[in-house]
């Protein structure tokens, strides 16, 4: 087993993304809007998962303790609070981002 928390997922992530964006985009021109759209509905696990963090954290250091959201950020917390099992919440996390893969090859093709 190994366990990797932020400092070692994040930037791995953040490689493969770089790659994968490499591949796909030419220097000599400009990115398309498809592919930026594509790039941002391919996000949407990433950024669900790390925005609400530092807003959380903000509201409780400026409102002293009042949270912004009624939730455990990050948001598989949220989940494993409510009672689910690690491999549910994985295999959900998992499987909503395939379908924005999916979604966001769609949109990068022009479908």
């Amino acid at each position: 087993r190994l366990f990797m928390g932020d400092v070692g997922s994040l930037p791995i992530g953040s490689v493969f993304g770089w790659a994968s964006l490499s591949l796909a985009y030419r220097p000599s021109e400009a990115p398309s809007l498809g592919m930026v759209a594509a790039v941002a509905v391919a996000m949407i696990v990433l950024i669900v998962e790390i925005v609400p963090v530092p807003l959380q954290i903000a509201s409780a250091k400026l409102r002293k303790g009042k949270r912004l959201f009624p939730f455990r950020t990050p948001v598989h917390h949220a989940f494993q609070h409510a009672g689910w099992s690690e491999p549910k919440i994985v295999a959900l996390f998992a499987g909503v981002q395939l379908a924005c893969c999916l979604a966001a090859a769609s949109i990068a093709r022009g479908g």
